[in-house]
């Protein structure tokens, strides 16, 4: 292993432990370009306590990386820092980070849960490709197994779900930012109110609203044909009811038999 002035330059396959893992220590702050490029067929996972930065290329093809877990100062993931990385499942990005880069996830393809405690909307402050708009700017770029996003803080929608055709939920926990995001994906893309996570669909009035932003929708579609729009809405409404309704008794427990 090499660090120089907290920065990791280079990890050999004698730092890994024996399950092929690699903690940094806590005087690493940086990890540098291509630095586990000579374990890249061997690492599985990586814990990072106090890294700030992740350098583009940092884990560049690290076929084997299964989990990757930062720190809480990540600050900044750079170009390329987890490209080719397609055994990765999950990725969790802390309250402190600032910067996430194009491509940043490239071809991570059996990635299938994104959750941010950031606020999306700072980091597009201090960021010039826009970050908000991850979802269109490439940071996920063919990594077609997500299924689910969890956003803790703010976020907007920018139009760019339809490029993750496996998505089964969206969880937004600020109510007032789910509702904005919602009303905008809806008449964008009435589909998506299959993706309406579960307590969301429950609030009457909000599923109300919902189907109304859906039919406005179709008829914009369709060219203003308000029957053909109720009904498209009706009938997205009611597949939504039944995949719940599925749910709900897929999670009740089993009857036991009597003897």
């Amino acid at each position: 292993m090499k660090v120089e002035a907290g920065r990791l330059v280079r990890v050999e396959k004698e730092d890994l432990d024996k399950d092929g893992c690699f903690v940094c220590d806590f005087d690493i702050t940086n990890i540098g370009a291509n630095a586990f490029f000579p374990v890249k067929y061997y690492l599985k996972g990586v814990g990072m306590k106090s890294v700030e930065k992740i350098s583009q290329y940092a884990f560049l093809d690290c076929t084997e990386l299964e989990y990757a877990h930062f720190s809480k100062c990540l600050t900044a993931v750079d170009f390329g820092a987890f490209m080719g990385c397609y055994k990765l499942r999950e990725v969790i990005f802390p309250e402190s980070l600032k910067f996430l880069a194009h491509w940043a996830f490239l071809d991570c393809d059996n990635i299938k849960k994104v959750e941010f405690f950031c606020d999306l909307k700072r980091l597009d402050n201090f960021s010039q490709n826009q970050v908000c708009d991850f979802l269109a700017n490439g940071v996920f770029d063919r990594c077609g197994h997500i299924e689910t996003f969890v956003f803790h803080k703010n976020f907007s929608y920018h139009g760019a779900l339809k490029r993750f055709e496996r998505l089964k939920e969206i969880q937004i926990e600020d109510e007032r930012v789910a509702q904005k995001f919602w009303r905008e994906a809806i008449y964008d893309s009435p589909q998506s109110f299959m993706l309406l996570n579960s307590k969301l669909f429950l609030n009457e009035e909000f599923a109300k609203n919902c189907v109304y932003y859906m039919e406005a929708a179709f008829e914009k579609q369709f060219g203003s044909d308000e029957r053909l729009a109720k009904a498209l809405a009706k009938g997205v409404f009611e597949e939504k009811l039944r995949r719940e309704e599925e749910k709900f008794f897929d999670k009740q427990p089993e009857e036991k038999e009597e003897d």
